[in-house]
């Protein structure tokens, strides 16, 4: 079947293999001044400008302003400085998006349209 295979933690107790539907269903917090929740289906082959883009559709920004984060690793404080930041060209595959703590922040030299 279609999807990408993956390793989750499941109950606190190891990790489980998994199926990641394809497509799969992102929703995510936009990031202030915008509103409400980023929706769409990501396929293995969806890159971080793909959400992006779909980002800079429902809010006053260009694409090239929303930066896509993952927190570095499990079991640590989510705090700003343990984020990275995804390359553009990443996929959803690559960077193993399914399983990591994301969001979406808006670069700081972009300025709120006037």
């Amino acid at each position: 079947p279609s999807g990408i295979e993956t390793r989750l933690p499941v109950g606190g107790e190891g990790h489980k293999e998994a199926r990641i539907p394809n497509p799969w269903k992102l929703q995510i917090a936009m990031p202030h001044p915008c509103k409400y929740f980023l929706r769409m289906d990501l396929l293995r082959d969806s890159t971080m400008d793909d959400i992006s883009k779909r980002a800079s559709n429902q809010c006053v920004f260009q694409s090239e302003c929303f930066m896509i984060q993952v927190l570095q690793s499990e079991g640590i404080e989510m705090n700003a400085d343990n984020y990275i930041t995804l390359p553009g060209d990443s996929t959803v595959e690559d960077t193993n998006f399914f399983s990591s703590e994301k969001r979406i922040i808006l670069d700081p030299k972009c300025h709120s349209p006037s």
